[in-house]
């Protein structure tokens, strides 16, 4: 995976970089306004050799004194130094604690120390920090070599006194914030990317493509709250959900070939939403002017029936044992071009019955009287009857369900079914996070007529028609 595919992954998932970027603020933020404001003064201190007269004396003076700045530094945070200061600034701390508000350092190639002093009172930290290298230079004073004339040969003279800080030295909320900010985002990118890697469901045309050739011919969105869910092309054609399912039509329209009728399968990964879909796409197609049979043929779980509310009694079982004929048991719907050959009872044996040669018999007369057949099948991933029915139709379209399927089951959904024989046509995405803006409901189609008829918007071209 390349920059450019990273890139896209936390443009996708930009709103949780955003997230993690506002929490990052809002943490240090809280942090640095909630933290005690510290204040820190320095003073200075030079150190030179009393004694020496000639040049070579004097360098002689000046490198002593240079290999025992570091010692001087370490003094100024000793207890013979930090006794006395507590002492007499009458400091509630003893010299351990005190030695944890100090730093001392030396440049290097330099006989100066610069003490720093950190305290909740700029006041404070300025008193400590002169204290401090007073007491400093009379502790070296006292430990240094003497002369013949009992003078002390290192002398400590305080060049710059410590002042009282103007500002707090921390927290420094402006730094502190742009670091909680790049922080955020950072952590947030690497969340997106992690995110994405692990995360196998489908939920967009993109993520289908990332795992498979077969197209997505469609993508229906989610029922909104309140809406009433199910066969939308019967309850709520003109809404955006019966666009969705007009776009799906529109695509199958382009697979018939050579004249035949439009033989389809209608199967998914999981349950849920495998024969709303049918349903609506039946209708949809009839909408067009379309001669259209659904057939059930889910016999394990059937509910075409129970969705376009028909007579369920009998069915696609009843014509395959011989106890009916097609033009006995199916049912037309709406009044309109859309018949229905329900499950009818449910059988011991439903694979073995999809696999009979009166299933091929059933098939055949269908499309001699039918331009389009659709089969509504189990949930292929359950069982193989969407397998058994895949070589003998047209083509197979796969209902992927957004809210449960991953890639790797409907990668095996497909190959099952292209193993078998069958011709894949294409995927329709449901439970799609809706992008079509509600404005889009102002351009509905026109409504039925009180006789039933369809105006003239509503219907395509007219196809051929065969006769029964």
């Amino acid at each position: 995976m390349g920059a450019r595919e990273y890139l896209a992954i936390i443009r996708k998932r930009w709103a949780l970089v955003v997230v993690c970027g506002l929490l990052g603020v809002a943490a240090t933020a809280a942090l640095s306004l909630s933290a005690t404001p510290m204040y820190r003064s320095t003073a200075t201190l030079y150190f030179s050799l009393q004694f020496g007269d000639s040049a070579n004396d004097l360098n002689q003076g000046s490198a002593y004194t240079q290999n025992q700045m570091q010692s001087f530094a370490e003094l100024a945070t000793r207890a013979v130094v930090l006794e006395p200061v507590i002492e007499d600034l009458g400091l509630a701390t003893s010299p351990r604690g005190l030695a944890g508000s100090l730093s001392a350092v030396t440049p290097q190639g330099t006989v100066l120390l610069e003490l720093s002093a950190t305290s909740e009172s700029a006041q404070r930290s300025a008193d400590v920090a002169n204290a401090v290298v007073l007491e400093l230079g009379r502790a070296v004073e006292e430990l240094s070599p003497r002369g013949e004339d009992g003078q002390a040969a290192v002398r400590a003279t305080v060049i710059a006194p410590a002042d009282p800080a103007a500002s707090p030295f921390s927290p420094r909320t402006e730094r502190n914030v742009a670091a909680g900010l790049l922080g955020g985002l950072l952590l947030g990118s690497v969340l997106a990317i992690v995110r994405s890697l692990l995360d196998t469901r489908v939920r967009e045309a993109e993520d289908v493509r990332s795992f498979t050739d077969v197209p997505v011919i469609g993508t229906i969105g989610r029922h909104p709250r309140g809406a009433s869910s199910g066969v939308v092309m019967q309850t709520e054609p003109t809404s955006p959900l019966g666009e969705h399912y007009r776009q799906v039509r529109t695509n199958l329209r382009f697979l018939a070939v050579d004249s035949k009728a439009l033989s389809l399968v209608v199967t998914s990964t999981m349950p849920g939403r495998k024969s709303t879909t049918a349903c609506n796409l039946a209708l949809a197609l009839a909408e067009s002017d379309l001669k259209v049979l659904l057939i059930d043929a889910d016999l394990r779980r059937p509910s075409v029936g129970r969705y376009l509310e028909l007579e369920e009694a009998a069915g696609l079982t009843t014509v395959l044992i011989g106890r009916a004929t097609l033009d006995d048991v199916v049912q037309p719907v709406g009044g309109g071009t859309l018949d229905v050959l329900a499950a009818g009872e449910l059988p011991p044996n439903p694979g073995e019955l999809l696999a009979s040669r009166a299933m091929e018999q059933v098939l055949t007369d269908a499309t001699s009287r039918y331009d389009v057949v659709i089969l509504d099948s189990a949930p292929v991933s359950l069982v193989a009857d969407a397998s058994i029915l895949a070589p003998l139709v047209a083509g197979t379209v796969v209902v992927a369900d957004t809210s449960q399927v991953r890639q790797q089951p409907l990668a095996d959904s497909l190959g099952a079914l292209s193993q078998a024989g069958g011709r894949i046509v294409g995927i329709v995405l449901n439970r799609v996070a809706d992008k079509v803006s509600s404005a889009y409901s102002d351009y509905a189609l026109p409504q039925p007529a009180a006789d039933g008829s369809r105006p003239a918007a509503w219907r395509g071209r007219r196809s051929r028609r065969r006769s029964s």
